[in-house]
């Protein structure tokens, strides 16, 4: 259990590393990214994962320039890809609640031993990428943070996109 456990953060690892290339890349959506280099990079991302029961499954990803991605996969009202965009005040606003809960200080992994229970996945990059796998007695402090990223899941217009057109 223990190995596929470690197995799976490295297979999350590499696709964020993978998703992050892709938007620094050249493509025809950084055209519109408004930065000073031409390039948009994560700002943060907020991931619900699948338990034995009817949890829903979806992550959220959002880059500095405020361009936002919802991936609903299961036991969501939006199933799909959808594309937004959250104001950079919302933006200041998650940035400073995670400083305020020390956020950068936090273990990587808070777990146990159930199975059957989700993980939350939090990703928040003030510079440095930190990443913070809550399934199981994690912080309260991060109830805050998931408030948050679900005030902005439902206060953001939504436009259903295909994989093509993402980047």
């Amino acid at each position: 259990m223990k190995y596929l456990f470690i197995i799976s953060l490295v297979i999350i690892g590499m696709a964020s590393c993978k998703s992050k290339k892709a938007v620094e890349g050249d493509s025809d959506m950084s055209k519109e990214v408004s930065s000073a280099d031409n390039k948009d990079s994560l700002f943060a991302s907020y991931e619900k994962t699948a338990c034995f029961g009817m949890c829903p499954i979806f992550k959220l990803t959002v880059y500095k320039s405020g361009l936002a991605y919802y991936e609903g996969m299961k036991n969501v009202d939006k199933i799909g890809l959808y594309e937004g965009r959250i104001a950079a005040d919302e933006l200041n606003k998650l940035m400073n609640s995670a400083e305020q809960i020390n956020y950068f200080g936090m273990e990587a992994v808070y777990d146990g031993k159930v199975t059957d229970l989700p993980s939350t996945i939090y990703v928040i990059n003030n510079g440095e990428r930190k990443q913070v796998i809550d399934r199981y007695q994690g912080p309260r402090e991060l109830d805050g943070l998931s408030a948050q990223f679900n005030e902005m899941i439902s206060n953001t217009t939504w436009k259903k996109v295909t994989e093509s057109e993402r980047y």
